[in-house]
């Protein structure tokens, strides 16, 4: 899947989201081959985040791999809305299986993950790769890098040339699955 283009203000009563899984109790989610690019500016008005990846549930089973993730929304708010490449609305993870992702975020609001919640809460807040590692001992093959996408709505990915993106063939096969 490539989503691009979702914007909101996200005022107090919801955040926007380019991704949102909310896992069953005994489910198994697999998340698996999406690129997903939040751009543009939120207005003056957005005071919760913006997440490429929110995932909701209580420690559900859930399998993310080989997914751009990035997140370079702005906002213009005095107390603005952080941007997030993956949200978390719990914060234990024996269930939680993520590796050769992009999580990828840029600008004055952005910051790779938070947990426990998908509100502006500096608690749950892991700005960079290596606080999201060791906060769920998990993509350890993962990269924080400009993905290089073709254009804002065309997410496909340079494979040649001078600026090859540093995701062409970073990622790692997905049982069931042989070709991305």
């Amino acid at each position: 899947n490539m989503i691009s283009s979702v914007v909101s203000q996200a005022t107090p009563s919801d955040f926007t989201a380019g991704i949102y899984v909310r896992c069953g109790t005994g489910s198994v989610t697999r998340i698996f081959y999406n690129s997903v690019s939040m751009t543009g500016d939120r207005g003056v008005a957005a005071t919760n985040p913006s997440i490429a990846l929110a995932i909701a549930g209580m420690d559900p089973s859930v399998f993310v791999k080989d997914n751009i993730l990035h997140n370079s929304q702005t906002t213009s708010n005095a107390t603005p809305g952080k941007s997030y490449a993956v949200g978390l609305s719990y914060n234990t993870y024996a269930n939680l299986d993520t590796d050769f992702n992009d999580l990828y975020v840029s600008g004055p609001q952005g910051l790779v993950a938070v947990v426990g919640g998908f509100t502006n809460t500096p608690a749950g807040d892991r700005e960079n790769l290596a606080d999201w590692q060791a906060e769920t001992s998990q993509d350890a093959s993962s990269i924080c890098g400009d993905p290089l996408f073709a254009g804002v709505d065309d997410l496909h990915i340079s494979t040649a040339g001078p600026n090859v993106s540093p995701v062409a063939d970073a990622g790692a096969m997905v049982e069931g699955m042989t070709v991305d």
